[in-house]
């Protein structure tokens, strides 16, 4: 879910608490407790919390410590990100980063160039997913696929899922790293079940009176922009129109607002749409003249149906 309201815990009862989903500010005001935060949020306040911690297994943008909480133990797990933490007016705090860091208390705590977020499970992959959808655009840093996923019979939500219309807006959404998939399998890719939320209008055929329609992009990947996926099969692809029309859809990802690049990646099965509909990518536009968009090495046994 989506909330862009403020959620605040305030007890003194020992608990355990889990937060999922997008969160606008969460703030933890409970001395015994110990909250695991999975979600996607823009800023976490530690006032209080128990000496068994928190632990970030999500994305957070702004994670701040207040003086009141001591005793915190800060922990950011393997699969936590946060880019600001700020622990300054705690500085007696346990803070532990297992996972990444862009900047504590303005310093880089996270080393960059040897950072790999990893996934292993089609759970930590709709983690992973999930960070994209929260802001989280992974520039400069790599992502592997250690092993095989099998996402069929899931409804998947493209990573970085927006609309082509949004791309000069703030708050646009798009994978900006490098995504390795070492060779690796995702099977099953399907929209079946799937409910866009984000709509782009146009109109369809020549003529005055050509119909506008409402349609959506699709594929693994949503959106592109100054990325690199390579290594890569996708297997048992079925993407198909429904009710609202399929525009930019392919296999790997259905839109690239920029530099691209794709490399060694195959993909097999069918997809039907009614524009920019392709095996591997079905939409790039270059922004400016010194961006480009290879795709190397790839094969498609993808069977195309536009509609």
């Amino acid at each position: 879910y989506s909330y862009q309201g403020k959620i605040t815990y305030t007890f003194t009862e020992e608990a355990k608490v889990s937060v999922y989903g997008h969160v606008n500010a969460l703030t933890v005001n409970a001395p015994k407790a110990t909250v695991n935060n999975y979600s996607s949020v823009n800023k976490v306040t530690i006032q209080k919390v128990g000496e068994n911690s928190y632990h970030e297994y999500g994305y957070a943008k702004t994670l701040v410590v207040e003086a009141t909480a001591v005793k915190a133990n800060i922990v950011i797990e393997k699969t936590g990100m946060v880019d600001k933490v700020d622990t300054s007016a705690a500085p007696d705090c346990k803070f532990t980063n297992n996972g990444y860091v862009y900047r504590r208390n303005g310093e880089p705590d996270t080393d960059t160039t040897t950072y790999v977020y990893e996934i292993t499970t089609a759970e930590e992959l709709a983690s992973f997913r999930d960070k994209v959808n929260g802001g989280q655009t992974f520039a400069g840093l790599k992502v592997a696929l250690k092993a095989d996923v099998d996402i069929s019979g899931k409804v998947w939500v493209p990573i970085a899922y927006d609309s082509r219309a949004n791309y000069k807006k703030d708050g646009y959404l798009y994978f900006a790293g490098t995504f390795d998939g070492e060779n690796h399998t995702v099977n099953g890719l399907s929209n079946q079940g799937f409910q866009p939320t984000v709509l782009r209008v146009d109109t369809y055929g020549t003529g005055s009176g050509a119909p506008e329609k409402n349609n959506y992009l699709y594929g693994f990947f949503g959106i592109l922009q100054g990325a690199t996926v390579k290594n890569l099969n996708m297997t048992n692809v079925n993407i198909a129109t429904e009710e609202i029309l399929l525009d930019s859809v392919g296999a790997i990802a259905g839109f690239a607002s920029g530099s691209v690049t794709i490399e060694n990646c195959t993909a097999s099965g069918s997809i039907e749409g009614q524009d920019a509909v392709a095996g591997i990518i079905g939409r790039i536009y270059l922004k400016k003249v010194d961006q480009k968009a290879e795709i190397r090495n790839c094969t498609s046994n993808i069977n195309i149906v536009t509609v």
